[in-house]
């Protein structure tokens, strides 16, 4: 299977690469997964041996490409999808 991401934006990560670069993070004790392992990989950036919760904007994409990278992700970006129907195929060429 492929697997392709598309977003209307021109970087990867929303708000988080935008300029929200702290995080209100609440009770870390439920953070788990995807996103406990993008704060890990984040950490690993700034020499962090686990989560850091506090990122720069260009330190956020970085580590959202390495993770789309990582798993052979193609990125369609400043693209959007037209519901007419749903989705069945996309094509990739």
């Amino acid at each position: 299977m492929q697997v392709g991401l598309v977003t209307p934006m021109k970087h990867l990560g929303g708000m988080v690469s935008g300029g929200l670069s702290i995080i209100d993070i609440g009770n870390e004790t439920v953070i788990g997964g995807y996103v406990k392992e993008y704060f890990v990989n984040v950490g690993a950036k700034y020499g962090i041996n686990g989560v850091e919760w506090h990122v720069e904007p260009h330190v956020a994409e970085e580590v959202f490409k390495e993770m789309v990278a990582k798993e052979n992700i193609t990125v369609f970006y400043s693209q959007r999808i037209k519901e007419q129907n749903g989705v069945h195929y996309l094509y990739f060429i």
